[in-house]
């Protein structure tokens, strides 16, 4: 409409008439724009705008936790996707799988048990990784590398770190979570202490980075026309900033799901089931119960007749029963294996017998052939067990390496001008293996005492020379010297040969001796103990050492008329070193009983030479020597004469036939049929019977030969080193079942200590009666005895307490303790 006045001023420019819009706009618009365009776009842009992302830098990550209830050999994809899952879950710099670097390195750790499948439970693993992580820079543009491994580290010791009340870790919920999500059979937890130790020394940093990537704008960038006019209302709410599309901004999202399931119910039910159960594939059944079992071990016994296989998981035993003899070959492979028999001891051991492998030794490896067994069946997918893999290790020595001794037969001293020389054995040397010695060395020396001829003339030195080049170039378990050899010793003034053996057999043990003896030029017998110079005795068995003697043959005499008289001497060592002034000699009559060659005689109608043995064993008496298993029976049971001569005796129909020469009586037997008790010289053999010596003592048998033609006599020593029983705990009847309503007692009284006689004698079978009376005179104060002198249980000075556990039978047959009763 006209104004109702005109202007007082024309306007400078024409106005432009524009005609008002004739509805306001209904919607505000989605984005305003920050400034007006001068002028609306004609057409929208064609094509996005491209906008590159800023490079960000990221940070490469190490560290190292210790998981307990697997092993390495048990590790499988199972438990790397659980394990990896899981770290994302309690971490705030893990943000996804993606971001672990390479394979994880997984590695047995401090408990490591063999029988994977038995002890589980036990076992352990490290394991390393390595992630890449992006991270922001400072006001500076760097990366600060100290602060992220740091934050790194206080996030997992935190992850690790066992809560007081519930007493698990944050990692060990995110791991069984993962698990039971994903349908795994991994029941793994963090060991808090090992982690943490981990943790500490295997966390660091290092700076990577990643190129800038191009990243497409949100939308086209397409210019909107300004309006002709403003909008007549405002917007209904605030505009909408880029990067948040809500109306409200929100606060930060959730960096991570919950562990702990919702306290609400779900507003709806669950599906229902599916009709049919879900099948476990064959591949999943794998990956839970593990591979086919592997060899683990293989080690020497102690003996080195035999070897202990074992793998590292319960098997199917190749279809056989344990205990069940077979060829070696079906089932492993070793040098020999033709030779040797095997069987199962369990589903994770095998025993073979590889006394005849010959060429089977430590380090040579023992394999277990490929396609023989499979791990056992512990469910209903047995179908889905596969077969082994040929596996290998080399075999062990034993543990302790058994000991080696080396065993001389050889007099203390030697008649040079003997005829034949010196002949040393060594043959019954002790720890072989039951083979050839791997080495054996003999090395030979001579000294003399100081003076001009020691070393004075060529004949001795050559002599010495050739005995050691021949030592060292002859190997055998004998060593020789000629006669002109000791002579020429002699001559040049040498009074001592001392020769040393060196044993080593095929398992690595070793073990070097040496002998001396004393060169004579005298004709004195020669005189040596059978068995060697060192022996060792218990306290509860008879004893016996014999001895062999000689008269010389330097005059010329045939080996009939070179008969030598006994003597013995019993000696007490208060130690192993003493020096022979310090012995203590235990005198005839007072503390030591001599032996005799004693017989029965003036009986009538008894043979004491009768070989068929029915006479002797009427008598109460024992065939001599008592060789066989049989004579040592009546010898060792104290057979009263009434026993003897009773006819439904098994012990005399044993005897009888006995081919033995001669007829040993023992003194009390004697009488009892009317015979004399005589006894001739000491014989070559020094007897004791059960309890005559002291536990932890070391005694000296000395046997002398006399050559009664020129009354000369030469000695030989052994050392008798007698060892300290055991106690031995025995409850009468042994296992039993009783019922919970009965009462339950329990009789330990014939417990006994294997160093204290069982018998008082007090009945039959009095050992103070024995044969021959052979013992010491101390054991004679068994005849007002103490407690603690003989007996079991109170009677032998024992002293008893009771311990009573629960023990609980586990699904493999293994019993553990389950608390006290």
């Amino acid at each position: 409409l006209p104004t109702s006045l005109p202007t007082s001023l024309p306007t400078s420019l024409p106005t432009t008439s524009l005609p008002p819009t004739s509805l306001p706009t209904s919607l505000p618009t989605p984005r305003p724009t920050s400034v007006p365009t001068s002028a609306p776009t004609s057409l929208p842009t064609t094509l996005p705008t491209i906008s590159f992302a800023p490079t960000k830098p990221s940070l490469t990550l190490t560290s190292a936790l210790v998981l307990d209830g697997t092993s390495k050999s048990s590790w499988n994809a199972a438990y790397e996707e659980t394990f990896k899952q899981s770290l994302v879950d309690v971490s705030a710099l893990i943000e996804s799988t993606d971001d672990f670097v390479g394979n994880l390195t997984v590695s047995d750790g401090a408990r490591r048990s063999r029988t994977r499948r038995r002890r589980l439970q036990d076992a352990s693993v490290s394991v390393s990784f390595v992630v890449r992580v992006d991270v922001d820079t400072g006001e500076d543009g760097a990366v600060d590398i100290d602060s992220y491994v740091t934050a790194f580290e206080a996030e997992l010791v935190s992850a690790t770190t066992v809560d007081e009340q519930t007493g698990v870790s944050p990692l060990d919920i995110a791991l069984q979570a993962t698990a039971e999500e994903k349908g795994y059979e991994v029941k793994i937890t963090a060991d808090q202490e090992a982690s943490h130790s981990m943790i500490a020394t295997e966390t660091g940093g290092v700076e990577s980075s990643r190129p800038p990537t191009a990243a497409p704008s949100p939308a086209p960038s397409t210019a909107q026309p300004t309006t002709p006019r403003p909008t007549p209302k405002p917007t209904p709410g605030p505009s909408v900033t880029p990067g948040n599309p809500t109306a409200m901004p929100v606060p930060a999202p959730t960096l991570k799901p919950t562990l702990a399931p919702y306290p609400l119910p779900t507003p709806r039910p669950s599906a229902a089931p599916m009709p049919v159960p879900t099948i476990e594939s064959c591949e999943m059944v794998r990956l839970r119960t593990g591979p086919p079992p592997n060899v683990y071990s293989a080690r020497f016994a102690s003996t080195g007749a035999s070897i202990l296989v074992d793998l590292d998981a319960a098997s199917d035993q190749a279809g056989m029963l344990a205990g069940e003899y077979f060829p070696c070959a079906e089932l492993l492979d070793f040098a020999d294996v033709d030779t040797a028999e095997c069987f199962w001891v369990s589903a994770t051991q095998i025993y073979a017998e590889v006394n005849k492998a010959l060429d089977f030794v430590p380090g040579e490896n023992v394999t277990l052939r490929a396609n023989t067994t499979m791990l056992a069946c512990d469910d209903d997918r047995c179908e889905c067990r596969v077969r082994n893999t040929a596996s290998s290790v080399p075999a062990d020595p034993p543990d302790p390496l058994p000991d080696v001794e080396p065993v001389f037969q050889v007099p203390d001293s030697i008649a040079v001008c003997e005829e034949g020389g010196l002949a040393v054995e060594a043959s019954q040397s002790i720890g072989s293996g039951g083979r050839e010695w791997k080495q054996l060395v003999w090395s030979v020396n001579a000294t003399g005492p100081p003076g001009p001829k020691v070393n004075g003339t060529a004949n001795a030195t050559f002599a010495l020379l050739y005995m050691q080049y021949r030592a060292t170039t002859v190997l055998s378990s004998e060593f020789t010297a000629e006669t002109t050899e000791l002579q020429a010793l002699a001559i040049g003034g040498f009074d001592t040969l001392v020769l040393s053996l060196a044993l080593e057999n095929f398992l690595g043990s070793t073990k070097t001796e040496s002998v001396e003896m004393k060169l004579s030029t005298k004709s004195i017998p020669s005189v040596l103990i059978v068995g060697g110079a060192n022996q060792v005795a218990r306290v509860g068995d008879a004893l016996t050492v014999e001895a062999s003697g000689l008269a010389s043959g330097c005059d010329g005499r045939s080996k009939a008329q070179r008969a030598v008289d006994y003597a013995w001497n019993l000696y007490r060592l208060d130690g192993v070193d003493d020096p022979e002034e310090d012995w203590t000699q235990l005198a005839e009559g007072a503390e030591f009983v001599a032996v005799g060659n004693c017989e029965c005689t003036g009986t009538q109608g008894f043979d004491p030479w009768d070989t068929s043995g029915a006479e002797c064993a009427a008598a109460g008496c024992v065939s001599y020597p008592p060789l066989n298993s049989f004579a040592l029976e009546a010898l060792e049971g104290y057979l009263t004469p009434e026993d003897a001569a009773s006819t439904g005796n098994g012990t005399r129909r044993r005897l009888t036939g006995s081919a033995y020469p001669y007829c040993q009586c023992c003194e009390a037997a004697c009488a009892s049929v009317g015979g004399h008790w005589e006894c001739g010289e000491a014989g070559p053999e020094f007897k004791l019977d059960p309890f005559s010596l002291d536990s932890g003592t070391t005694y000296v048998a000395r046997a002398e030969a006399t050559d009664t033609k020129y009354d000369l006599s030469n000695t030989a020593d052994v050392y008798l080193a007698v060892g300290v029983g055991s106690v031995v705990a025995a409850i009468e009847g042994g296992d039993r079942v009783v019922s919970v309503q009965d009462e339950l007692q329990l009789d330990a009284s014939s417990s006994f200590d294997e160093d204290i006689n069982p018998d008082c004698g007090d009945g039959a079978g009095d050992w103070r009666a024995n044969f021959g009376r052979r013992r010491l005179a101390h054991n004679d104060a068994h005849g007002t005895r103490t407690a603690g002198d003989c007996g079991t249980g109170d009677d032998a000075g024992l002293s008893f307490s009771w311990i009573c556990e629960e023990l609980e039978v586990r699904d493999d047959g293994e019993k553990q303790v389950n608390g006290s009763c």
